[in-house]
């Protein structure tokens, strides 16, 4: 699968929401806001795919978990 394909993306969005949401909600204790971090985090992803791509980002799921603390 080519990397940055829709399909590549849905199987990282797949892969990660769940843990990425647990994650948030243990931080904030509220499920809607957890849901709405892990959204924005992924469009970062989104805004930032030139560059990430550019670099051949060896860790896209640590830079999830890493985006979404901040």
């Amino acid at each position: 699968m080519k990397a940055w394909s829709s399909e590549w993306f849905e199987e990282l969005y797949l892969k990660n929401y769940d843990r990425l949401r647990d994650s948030a909600y243990r931080s904030l204790g509220e499920w809607m806001l957890a849901d709405e971090l892990v959204q924005e985090t992924f469009l970062v992803l989104l805004s930032r795919k030139q560059e990430l791509e550019k670099k051949q980002h060896p860790n896209i799921d640590g830079w999830l978990v890493i985006t979404l603390r901040n």
